[in-house]
């Protein structure tokens, strides 16, 4: 599936400066949560496996994203890292002693497996005490990290500005990738042609939850009217006209969403029945792995900037539109050439801030349905 190279190894005690031949390559991922981050760094394990197919690739990720990296095809080994359950229970001092034993077997398990070498995907403290606590001598990040995560790397990949609005993530988080080639002695360049999202095996049991939440139906049209930020929420009005329209198309309407989301998503349901078009809404009835199920099944997929959107594109089957606020697009978009984002372009964009600092939305307020729409009318 990723081609076929040469091995390379780096021994428990060498440096990364030359190609290593002999046992495989252990390489250690740390991307902890958000599911769209996570997603934006399969591409990562994807061009390793592809160069270096005899490499070992682990990751630690929290429980939230677990479902993207275990039983992937670019993952060999998955620890998950109950971060937020240990964080609660230090609020009793009785849980210390515990939670210090778990933590400790926890890392222990991951120091036996001898990792040659872990990539920090995430440049925040959290994810590079996870760098040091793996035993790792090589420590590969981001040059430009967030609350002094640098001082834990040996090595500092310089990506310029990390937060560019115009630079694609999934190129950005590549750059670890092209940096770890070059320090094997491999080509460094990866094409755009080569990118690609390594997604888990999707269980018969999802397929057949898929199909009977949708009661048979494929080919249809995905709603994800949710995500986490109010900055980046388009006016539930706003659905409402734009699956008026999509009712034309006659594609099957769908809403989808996590739990949080499901009294917009049943009041967008109830508005959209009472004016005559039919919609089924199954908000907060499907995990991960169901949602690869559905977008298979799926011929578009119309979201905000959130996982499941991002998700959505990561299939590649469905036709995906991408609606952005406060997020900068061209950073986060879906990628792919049948996948569009749809963007005001208005002079405070983006501001990527979780509330909107001129406390107007005006980003999403003024964007119409029309204008999303004829994204939609573009891909079909």
């Amino acid at each position: 599936m990723y081609g076929t190279t040469g091995s390379v190894i780096l021994g428990a005690n060498a440096a990364l400066g030359a190609p290593f031949k002999g046992s495989n390559l252990k390489i250690l991922v740390i991307r902890l949560s958000a599911i769209g981050d996570t997603i934006h760094s399969l591409p990562v394990a994807a061009a390793i496996k592809r160069r270096l197919p005899d490499a070992h690739i682990g990751w630690v990720v929290e429980p939230m994203s677990a479902p993207l990296v275990t039983n992937n095809p670019a993952v060999d080994e998955v620890f998950i890292l109950p971060r937020k359950e240990w964080i609660k229970k230090l609020a009793s001092p009785l849980n210390w002693g515990n939670i210090a034993h778990e933590a400790g077997v926890f890392w222990s398990d991951i120091r036996s497996k001898n990792y040659d070498v872990v990539l920090d995907m995430q440049g925040l403290l959290k994810s590079a005490l996870c760098t040091v606590a793996s035993g790792a001598p090589k420590r590969i990040g981001f040059s430009h990290t967030r609350e002094g995560a640098g001082m834990f790397l040996t090595d500092k990949v310089e990506v310029g500005n990390y937060f560019a609005p115009d630079r694609h993530i999934v190129r950005v988080n590549l750059e670890i990738a092209s940096y770890l080639f070059r320090t094997l002695g491999l080509s460094p360049a990866i094409a755009d042609e080569e990118i690609e999202f390594p997604l888990p095996v999707v269980p018969e049991t999802s397929r057949q939850r898929v199909n009977d939440l949708l009661r048979g139906q494929s080919n249809v049209a995905v709603l994800l009217p949710g995500t986490t930020w109010s900055s980046k929420i388009w006016p539930k009005e706003k659905w409402i006209d734009l699956a008026l329209q999509l009712g034309d198309t006659g594609m099957p309407l769908i809403l989808a969403g996590g739990p949080s989301e499901k009294k917009t998503n049943s009041e967008i349901a109830d508005s959209l029945k009472s004016g005559g078009i039919q919609v089924l809404d199954i908000t907060g009835e499907t995990s991960l792995l169901d949602l690869i199920a559905l977008y298979q099944k799926s011929r578009l997929v119309i979201g905000l900037d959130s996982g499941p959107m991002h998700l959505a594109a990561a299939v590649g089957v469905p036709k995906v539109v991408g609606i952005f606020g406060a997020t900068p697009y061209r950073r986060l978009e879906p990628l792919g050439s049948q996948s569009r984002a749809v963007s005001l372009h208005l002079s405070c964009q983006p501001c990527f801030e979780a509330v909107c600092p001129l406390s107007t939305n005006a980003c999403l307020e003024e964007l119409s349905a029309d204008e999303v729409m004829h994204s939609v009318n573009d891909l079909l």
